[in-house]
């Protein structure tokens, strides 16, 4: 039973974000996981269960504060989008992915990433908060703040920063990933170093966001001045090659 001062907490900081550009803070409220924050480019929605005569609705580029219910899927095509897990945490999706929301709870949200690449930035984790990330029959939960990145094609997560732990689904057994690691999300689960410095253009994109918004929280930390190196100016829309 989560206390009633502690979901206050959570129902107050869920979507708290500053923006450093202008040094302009806005709040948003949000008691769900999967809060849609921006959009880039093409990206757009499919209808979950409830409303499965919608086949697809494109959303318009910029802020956005739309909420995904449970079912419903968010796929990119030459675009990128944000959205918030929980107050704490933030995963960016990149060019032609797709995320399916399967738990919007905020104490026990699961997304699945069924294509393409996502990096998901930990700020901060609260004691009530939980979620789990699914991809190619492997569950991962973030057991620390750091930077994640998900590639379904080459079926691998690799640790920048922070710890996870990653088990087949189904399995009890957990596999600890650490800062520098990466790991096969197949059977076998082998885990291997890689070179820290190895970045990409959806890396350098999430690296900028993150200093323009970062979540507010109890436990947060100054921000170094960067996690991934020099910040690419990008294309016409503003996405890299």
């Amino acid at each position: 039973m989560v206390p009633p001062k502690a979901r206050l907490i959570v129902l107050v900081l869920a979507g708290a974000v500053v923006l450093a550009g202008d040094a302009l803070a806005q709040r948003v409220i949000s008691a769900k996981a999967g809060l849609l924050l921006f959009v880039q480019g093409r990206v757009s929605v499919d209808g979950g269960p409830l409303s499965a005569a919608i086949q697809s609705r494109p959303l318009k580029a910029g802020e956005s504060y739309r909420q995904l219910k449970n079912g419903e899927s968010l796929s990119t095509q030459r675009g990128r989008a944000e959205v918030l897990l929980n107050p704490g945490t933030i995963l960016r999706l990149g060019d032609m992915s797709r995320l399916r929301m399967d738990d919007v709870k905020l104490t026990d949200a699961c997304v699945s990433l069924e294509s393409g690449s996502a990096v998901v930035t930990v700020n901060y984790i609260l004691k009530t908060d939980r979620f789990r990330l699914i991809s190619g029959g492997s569950v991962i939960v973030m057991k620390r703040a750091g930077v994640y990145r998900l590639d379904v094609a080459q079926g691998r997560l690799r640790v920048f920063s922070g710890r996870a732990e990653v088990r087949r689904d189904g399995s009890v057994a957990n596999l600890t990933v650490k800062r520098g690691q990466a790991v096969d999300l197949d059977d076998g689960l082998n885990v291997a170093k890689f070179d820290l410095k190895d970045t990409d253009a959806l890396e350098r994109w999430a690296n900028a966001r993150s200093r323009t918004l970062v979540p507010r929280g109890p436990s947060l930390q100054p921000r170094p001045p960067s996690q991934y190196g020099a910040q690419n100016s990008g294309s016409r829309n503003g996405l890299e090659p």
